[in-house]
């Protein structure tokens, strides 16, 4: 069967076709697109996405699922901050935990029961609800910028924290466990324990998670975990089925992550510019997840770092700690398999940026900027990422630019 491909970029590496070519051999992957600016990644180029028939491929989607962008335009101006600036900036660093490992020490009142999930998020929710309302670390920031006539926006990027590793280890591990066939047979011996047997009819629930552990461990005996390939979980199947559940849940944390931060910095510039601080509408609020997947016309869309992109549709392209970031509508492009590139790579490794990127240069070109600038954040300089305004005329087809915020205060882990 011919397959569709569209691709946006001129620049492709070699490894990223490599990828993209055994990608496309898989019979149930249909279509596929290469947004601008992919490149190779694991198993899938990053800004690719693919369509892919009666089933799911968590690998397609990686570990950062629910990663995303969201943003809120606010009632105050730029002026307003003058000033301010390092106060607001102290403020946020002591509202939200940035950096790795950094939990609150209270959980936050988020009734996520309502939200469907496996047993196995379950268990993982009682050390991880405590990472709602942190912010991370690498690229993911929150910002706050002004944009052409000089209105103040809160951009948050940030995602499921570690509920996401989790989550998509366990998946692909299962995925490609399926495929071999001594799961099979793993599965009929534990099947055959007469324990087991009773235990299938009093409680199947209990049942279903003891045989998992049971083929886990054999599994380990003999393999390694090289789990991140293109093993798939097919539709309608108790894993696919699962896979789905967890998957939306952990967007769900995402959002609710980003949700709170949000509102701590905006209760911040409350503070500091109004001295009351008000609820939010979350109604204004653009939100965008970049790493998920999709039913849409009876395929499934994996987006792996690409955002999507409905006519309706507003999200933010961020582009680096010193300048600017997109606020953009989706154009009609059906072709891009309802989808955008997020963001824009970068041209160092973080071991060189670190490597070559002077202290006093990276201080000299953020003067103009609150943000932390030291050792610690020197791989996010300006100069470790592409040109944004070169990558942003392949999207010309696919988005308008609405709006340029340019970050006056910049909060990394």
């Amino acid at each position: 069967m011919e397959k569709e491909i569209h691709i946006y970029w001129e620049k492709i590496e070699d490894e990223a076709m490599r990828q993209f070519n055994e990608v496309m051999k898989i019979d149930s992957v249909i279509k596929w697109v290469l947004l601008p600016d992919a490149h190779s990644g694991y198993v899938l180029p990053i800004w690719g996405v693919v369509a892919v028939k009666d089933y799911i491929f968590p690998a397609f989607i990686w570990y950062d699922i629910g990663c995303g962008v969201c943003a809120i335009k606010t009632e105050y101006k730029k002026k307003q901050i003058k000033g301010l600036e390092d106060r607001i900036f102290d403020s946020v660093y002591r509202s939200v935990p940035c950096w790795e490992w950094l939990s609150r020490k209270e959980k936050i009142d988020w009734d996520y029961l309502k939200i469907p999930h496996s047993n196995f998020l379950e268990n993982l929710m009682k050390t991880w609800i405590y990472q709602i309302w942190t912010l991370g670390w690498w690229n993911h920031f929150i910002e706050i910028s002004y944009d052409e006539e000089d209105n103040i926006w809160i951009v948050v990027h940030s995602w499921s924290r570690w509920v996401w590793y989790k989550t998509a280890a366990k998946y692909m591990r299962i995925a490609k466990m399926i495929e071999n066939p001594l799961f099979r047979e793993f599965e009929k011996e534990f099947e055959e324990i007469e324990d087991y047997e009773k235990l299938k009819k009093k409680d199947i629930e209990e049942y279903e998670e003891i045989k998992w552990k049971y083929i886990f461990e054999k599994w380990k005996k003999l393999f390694k975990w090289g789990i991140e390939w293109t093993y798939g979980l097919k539709s309608d199947s108790k894993e696919w089925k699962e896979y789905i559940m967890d998957m939306n849940f952990c967007l769900e944390f995402a959002l609710e992550n980003r949700k709170q931060m949000l509102k701590a910095t905006y209760g911040e510039l409350d503070y500091y510019l109004s001295w009351k601080r008000k609820e939010i509408n979350y109604e204004n609020m653009i939100n965008r997840h970049h790493n998920h997947a999709e039913l849409k016309d009876s395929l499934w869309i994996h987006r792996k770092w690409a955002t999507h992109a409905e006519r309706w549709m507003l999200w933010i392209i961020p582009w680096n700690m010193r300048d600017w970031s997109f606020v953009v509508r989706w154009k009609w492009n059906p072709d891009s398999l309802y989808s955008s590139s997020h963001w824009w790579g970068r041209i160092m490794s973080r071991t060189e940026a670190k490597r070559s990127i002077s202290l006093d240069e990276f201080k000299e070109t953020m003067k103009w900027i609150k943000a932390k600038v030291d050792f610690k954040t020197i791989d996010e300089a300006p100069f470790a990422y592409k040109n944004i305004f070169e990558v942003m005329k392949f999207q010309k087809d696919m988005v308008q630019i609405l709006h340029h915020l340019k970050p006056i205060i910049n909060i990394k882990g």
